[in-house]
């Protein structure tokens, strides 16, 4: 998929799961040390860069073709 959204929390108890739909997937991941997620904030920020690349690719192509 296109966007990756990381939402970060502590549960009591955790069930790891993954589902691929056409415009992003939910992926649930399970740890239980410290600081054992911190890494993941960067998924967000390439998902976004490859999605703002598509779209400024698909708008210049769009634009050089109307003039």
């Amino acid at each position: 998929g296109l966007f990756s959204i990381i939402s970060k929390g502590c549960d009591s108890s955790c069930e790891e799961s993954y589902n691929n739909f056409s415009v992003g997937n939910r992926n649930i991941s399970c740890c239980s040390t410290d600081l054992c997620n911190v890494n993941a904030a960067g998924g967000v920020r390439s998902s976004y860069g490859l999605a703002g690349g598509i779209a400024a690719g698909v708008l210049w192509t769009t634009l050089n073709h109307k003039f």
